[in-house]
């Protein structure tokens, strides 16, 4: 399911809760987007066993919020294009953000792996020198 179609209907049946801040919508939009790809890669039969309200519960959880918090946020900044343009647009940029970081960290990882094999090559040469 697109981020796009649960908004939809998560605004259809919005109903009571508090209006989550800018900033945290974008951080649990960028965590909702991730788990999305990651529901999106997985295999079929994983795929179809998700469902999107027990998917998304812990991610509101973790920022001290509910369902109904996020159903009453996204109703509320969808009455305002402007701003709901400008959260989505920062929720891009954490996630650009975490993607430089993934492929920083792996170039890392990489630079170790060389550098462990330079080093082992140079102790096997040093050993081996009369």
């Amino acid at each position: 399911m697109t981020i796009s179609a649960i908004l939809v209907c998560i605004c259809s049946c919005s109903e009571g809760g508090k209006v989550i801040p800018r900033s945290k919508m974008a951080k649990i939009y960028a965590d909702m987007f991730i788990v999305d790809a990651w529901i999106t890669a997985a295999p079929y039969e994983n795929r179809k066993l998700a469902d999107s309200t027990r998917v998304y519960e812990p991610i509101f959880n973790d920022y001290g919020y509910t369902t109904e918090d996020y159903r009453a946020s996204v109703s509320y900044y969808l009455q305002d294009p402007d701003r709901f343009s400008r959260i989505l647009k920062k929720t891009g940029q954490i996630l650009k953000l975490e993607i430089d970081g993934l492929q920083h960290g792996a170039l890392i990882e990489h630079l170790r792996t060389d550098l462990g094999e330079i080093s082992r090559k140079g102790n096997t040469l040093v050993t081996s020198f009369p």
